[in-house]
């Protein structure tokens, strides 16, 4: 079993609308490009690709190795190989808690994606052409926050919020398991990962499953 590193960090960015400029990337942690703005821990920036990434990836090695990259590579660096490799379909390789955003310069294509079971969070908002996206909500909402009605109703009643919507008008979540395509000024999210149902063997012990299954999780996050 392969061993996990773990970068951990808000990613934040943007790209906007026609590309127009954005000013400089923030002072660390950041890149910047003609209508594109990054932030994060550590920005993997190679072969005209550029991610960041809030990731401990559990499958690493294993990736790693399939990918001719070297045993210990940093989640950003796997994260760019596995996107050469198989394109905007590389989430669903990816074992783990992520959450990141992929620049392509040459297709001038923002991908990001959110683990399958949502460990890691991820929020958006599109409008005019432009897009942005945080970690944290409140920090798409702007300076005043515009608060949804519904969102507040829901929260009163007691009913929890449906996979997408937030607190705050226009600022949308990346649901569990998804991605997000962001080309011509237009947003496409897909699923890439579900979470699957362990196999009930019958003939055994339930608590006995649990233990196995427990185990190879711990195993599987342990450095």
């Amino acid at each position: 079993m392969g061993q996990a590193r773990a970068i951990s960090g808000p990613i934040s960015g943007m790209v906007a609308a026609d590309l127009r400029p954005l000013g400089p990337a923030p002072a660390t942690g950041g890149w910047s490009a003609p209508g594109v703005r990054l932030a994060g821990p550590v920005p993997f920036n190679e072969d005209a690709l550029t991610v960041v990434a809030d990731a401990r990836l559990d499958n690493r090695t294993e990736l790693a190795s399939a990918l001719g990259l070297p045993a210990r590579a940093e989640a950003t660096a796997v994260i760019a190989a596995a996107y050469r490799c198989w394109g905007e379909d590389c989430p669903a390789r990816l074992d783990g808690a992520f959450a990141f955003a992929l620049w392509d310069a040459r297709a001038r294509r923002l991908l990001c994606a959110r683990d399958v079971a949502g460990v890691r969070p991820l929020h958006y908002r599109a409008a005019g052409g432009a897009l942005a996206f945080a970690q944290s909500a409140q920090a798409l909402a702007g300076p005043a926050p515009a608060p949804r009605a519904a969102a507040i109703a829901d929260f009163l009643y007691g009913r929890v919020l449906d996979a997408e919507s937030t607190w705050f008008d226009g600022v949308m979540r990346l649901p569990a398991g998804h991605s997000l395509l962001f080309e011509g000024g237009r947003c496409r999210i897909t699923r890439h990962s579900r979470l699957a149902p362990a196999l009930h063997d019958p003939a055994r012990p339930a608590p006995e499953i649990l233990r196995e299954l427990l185990d190879a999780a711990v195993a599987a996050r342990a450095e």
